[in-house]
């Protein structure tokens, strides 16, 4: 009797495993057939940048191809974008900001237009090295650094290695303890199936459109041409190799003890929505960086130099200069 009643559940229970199971294989052929077959074509069409993405000029750094842009006359001030931004990142930024200083930004290796290596020790300490050495390929003897999330770290650890090297910090929505990438990007990236997540899920103009909407505050700023900008660079040959080399192996060096040992001028500021590293770390770093100013962005998220551009450059403009801010 407890047979015949347990049977058509068996039977039920059956066909919804071999359904999930064509399901899914269904999806894998998919995204397969996409990352391997079509993926490839796309990139060696790749068309040049649209006019909407700022483009610069090429430098041979450590033996890496860094793609940079240089605008203006004055003191230095170099912009370091953070993990999954370009030179794009600023292009509210570079312009304006030359009225008053020489504006250097670059892309770090395996994001932007820059070498896409999978060599490359991806971690914010080579990152910072590289700046450092990107400095003397352009023979800066002192700057003020403006970083950006992850940039911001690396400007850190710049100002701390090589203090002689930097006149001012400026941090902008700066996480000092959170891994890049995010760790769940560590599992996709695993072999064998990480090229093919890569390709087929996060490359894409969807996904691209998904995270800028997490870091945004106002949505409405997300429009097709900052999702191009975004997106361009991963079309570019190489990009998912390096995007899987940094993801399986990113290091990040820890700062947070060193903070204390940092005496020169720092400006923070943060986004009073960021959604990706809230508020209270920029309080946090105020209170560690002695020197330091902190002003909160209302009404903004991750990326208030795109979000507030004209409020952003004036406060690098008046932190940097010396004037009294606003």
């Amino acid at each position: 009797m407890l047979k015949r009643l347990i049977l058509p559940f068996k039977k039920s229970l059956k066909i919804v495993l071999v359904t999930v199971t064509v399901a899914v294989l269904l999806v894998l052929v998919g995204a397969t057939t996409y990352s391997y077959l079509i993926f490839p074509n796309y990139i060696g069409k790749t068309p040049p940048p649209p006019p909407s993405i700022p483009t610069g000029t090429s430098v041979e750094v450590a033996g890496r191809k860094i793609h940079y842009i240089k605008e203006g006359e004055g003191k230095p001030l170099i912009l370091i974008h953070g993990f999954g931004g370009s030179t794009f990142s600023w292009r509210h930024n570079i312009n304006p900001l030359s009225k008053t200083f020489t504006v250097y930004t670059l892309d770090l290796p395996g994001f932007g237009l820059s070498e896409k290596s999978t060599t490359f020790r991806y971690s914010t300490l080579a990152h910072a090295e590289l700046v450092k050495n990107f400095m003397k390929a352009l023979r800066i003897d002192k700057a003020t650094l403006v970083g950006h999330s992850m940039g911001g770290e690396v400007a850190i650890i710049v100002a701390l290695q090589y203090p002689e090297k930097v006149e001012k910090l400026i941090l902008i929505d700066s996480p000092i303890e959170q891994s890049y990438p995010h760790p769940l990007m560590r599992l996709l990236a695993s072999p064998p199936l990480g090229k093919v997540l890569v390709r087929s899920i996060l490359f894409n103009a969807k996904s691209v459109e998904f995270a800028l909407k997490r870091s945004y505050y106002d949505n409405k700023l997300v429009t097709k041409e900052v999702i191009t900008g975004y997106f361009y660079p991963m079309r570019t040959k190489g990009a998912d190799e390096a995007f899987l080399a940094m993801s399986r192996s990113y290091i990040i060096t820890e700062v947070k003890d060193g903070l204390q040992y940092l005496y020169l001028p720092a400006l923070i500021i943060w986004g009073e929505k960021d959604r990706l590293v809230l508020v209270d770390r920029g309080h946090f770093l105020h209170g560690q960086i002695r020197k330091s100013k902190l002003i909160i962005i209302p009404e903004c998220g991750h990326s208030p130099m795109e979000e507030k551009p004209a409020r952003i450059n004036d406060l690098i403009e008046r932190f940097a200069t010396g004037k009294t801010l606003e």
